[in-house]
């Protein structure tokens, strides 16, 4: 699998030094570098139709398919992920609960864990499963069924300008069962071997195709010593065929 992982200045931090015995070194890079370049593309390129307003959320939050706790839920925000707002309000439950545009659907969020700004004309969200002609489809979190992370990892302190390509050195995996099961696998030894908030990586792509969201696009992950806050880190398992 291939991680792409950003790093925490803290004891949980950690450098991956060197990648593991390789079968085809020139066929692993290329296969690297292809997937590397689809995921640049994608950050420089991807474009949303949007209102005037996102609202943007504080800590992970639930986007529910109505006003009101007892409504079902359709998915998570992580934190500093931003949907368009609606600019509509309505009290329910105990909470005044904003109108959103979910991916095309009909949301709602307790506005207590949104912040409210100005869209960019170029806004990328990444709070489920998405993709642009030519780009690889993105795994959410939620869809992955990730653990919530344990305490609040800082915020990149601006446009990752690199991607680093680590080696995940575990068995492939070709469909999205199985791939959702690894990287559910590494959240857990991360969190639970190493004591540490979260999965490490930024990104994780699968030898299905797909890329499944880490820590995401701008939370500073644990990955590459003293470079976990210039770039986005991706894992490489030996589902790329590496």
């Amino acid at each position: 699998m291939l991680v792409i992982k950003p790093r925490l200045h803290d004891k949980n931090s950690y450098e991956e030094t060197e990648i593991s015995t390789v079968r085809d070194c020139e066929q692993m890079m290329m296969s690297l570098f292809i997937r590397a370049s689809f995921l640049l593309q994608f950050i420089c390129n991807i474009e949303i139709s949007i209102a005037s307003q996102c609202a943007c959320a504080t800590d992970y939050v639930h986007v529910r398919s109505g006003a009101g706790t007892t409504h079902h839920i359709l998915g998570t925000l992580s934190t500093g992920s931003c949907v368009t707002f609606k600019e509509h309000m309505m009290s329910a439950t105990g909470y005044q609960w904003a109108n959103v545009d979910y991916h095309g659907q009909n949301g709602w969020i307790a506005s207590d864990y949104l912040t409210f700004k100005e869209c960019s004309q170029s806004s990328s969200t990444h709070t489920g499963t998405h993709s642009t002609a030519g780009c690889p489809t993105i795994i959410s979190r939620s869809e992955w069924g990730a653990r919530a992370p344990t305490h609040h990892n800082g915020r990149l302190p601006a446009t990752p300008g690199h991607v680093y390509i680590h080696h995940g050195a575990t068995p492939g995996c070709h469909t999205k069962t199985d791939c959702i099961q690894r990287v559910q696998s590494y959240q857990n030894y991360h969190m639970d071997s190493h004591g540490w908030s979260d999965i490490g990586y930024s990104f994780v792509i699968g030898e299905d195709g797909n890329v499944y969201e880490g820590r995401g696009w701008d939370t500073v992950g644990a990955h590459t010593l003293h470079h976990n806050t210039d770039g986005l880190g991706k894992k490489c398992n030996d589902l790329l065929q590496c």
